[in-house]
């Protein structure tokens, strides 16, 4: 899946990061971006870089971005947590607003093409560190390390432990710049007319009305807390894939990151990891990843009763937002990804009466939270 949101070249990536960073960029790629312009950056020394221009909502919202890289900052100060570094401008600030020239026609493989400049914006740019190795969604099933998804369980785990304690406090943003948040998820209810299948709209109506009623009513007996947000198969780096020493994960892309509760995180990453389950039995790959993160976290009673309905939830936000996409742009087919892959992953949730009975077979899961 390469998106490109914002129409904007390599060339300008590498003159942004030259005058801003003092960096000389000698490679510069296009990473994958749903709404922002995400490159790839080495520099003549040999660092690598990712450079992030943020879309027009998040640029009008820049206070989120300062308190998100102050969270970075937290997390790189922990232990076993893995996140990308936030780097400064040659004026010692970690982000700059910039007027920046849309390119006509950038190719789909990562390479600009010369084209008269039309029109241009202003966008928020930041600089952070390169997380080397390969993100999970392109790494062939039959690649796929043992114990991989264990290992996501714990990963998740230590970076919900550490979120919990991080003194950063997230500000409330506007909905075209939080979409992406599951609580906003109510307000989503107006994209169901783009989706062109009648029966399937009707059942992701029916899920918003169950977050309402099952989640919602229930906030209370969750626990709040900073989370990623944004969990997915694209947001987890695997290095040492070919080591003796074992595989090492780390967490990118952090700017759906929020101010709501532990169970979202949770739910969010058992959607995409199952909805992409390269051949893996749905409900073994939630049992190895809860697996994972009980071995040193605890899931209290009152998570567990509503896992099931946020996973639906999540299912259902991320299919309304790509049909909107999709209906405002034809050609960006990526949107309907989760649509297309999940479709029958979400139906067998929603079969499953008891998803704990299935899940946590042979576990030793406990809630702590009572001890």
């Amino acid at each position: 899946m390469l998106s490109r949101s914002i129409p904007i070249s390599g060339e300008t990536a590498a003159n942004l990061v030259q005058k801003l960073y003092g960096l000389h960029a000698i490679d510069v790629k296009i990473l994958n971006g749903f709404r922002d312009a995400n490159f790839y950056i080495k520099s003549k020394n040999g660092d690598e870089f990712v450079l992030k221009i943020m879309n027009t909502a998040q640029t009008k919202a820049p206070n989120q971005t300062v308190a998100l890289i102050q969270m970075l900052q937290y997390l790189n100060e922990q232990d076993g947590i893995a996140v990308p570094k936030p780097v400064r401008t040659t004026n010692g600030t970690f982000h700059d607003i910039k007027e920046i020239t849309y390119d006509n026609q950038i190719s789909n493989t990562g390479e600009s093409i010369t084209a008269a400049s039309t029109t241009s914006g202003s966008h928020l740019v930041r600089l952070q560190s390169f997380l080397p190795g390969t993100v999970f969604h392109d790494i062939p099933g039959e690649n796929v390390p043992s114990g991989f998804y264990y290992q996501l369980g714990e990963s998740i785990a230590n970076l919900q432990k550490s979120l919990m304690e991080c003194p950063v406090r997230l500000p409330e943003v506007p909905l075209e710049a939080d979409e992406g948040n599951l609580m906003n998820l109510p307000k989503l209810r107006d994209l169901l007319q783009f989706v062109n299948d009648a029966e399937h709209r009707q059942v992701l109506s029916n899920i918003v009305t169950e977050f309402e009623e099952i989640v919602l009513t229930n906030l209370h007996n969750l626990r709040a807390s900073v989370i990623h947000g944004d969990i997915n198969t694209e947001n987890v780096v695997v290095s040492g894939l070919n080591s003796d020493r074992g595989i090492h994960l780390a967490f990118i892309d952090f700017d759906e990151a929020n101010e709501a509760y532990l169970v979202f995180d949770l739910a969010i990453a058992l959607a995409y990891f199952t909805c992409f389950n390269k051949g893996r039995d749905m409900f073994e790959i939630c049992r190895e990843i809860l697996r994972g993160y009980t071995s040193n976290f605890y899931i209290a009673d009152a998570e567990k009763r509503v896992l099931k309905t946020c996973i639906c939830a999540r299912f259902a936000q991320s299919m309304l937002l790509g049909w909107s996409i999709y209906a405002r742009d034809p050609a960006k087919t990526y949107a309907l990804d989760v649509y297309r892959n999940g479709w029958s992953v979400l139906e067998k949730f929603r079969q499953v009466t008891d998803l704990w009975n299935k899940v946590f077979t042979g576990t030793t899961a406990i809630d702590q939270s009572t001890l």
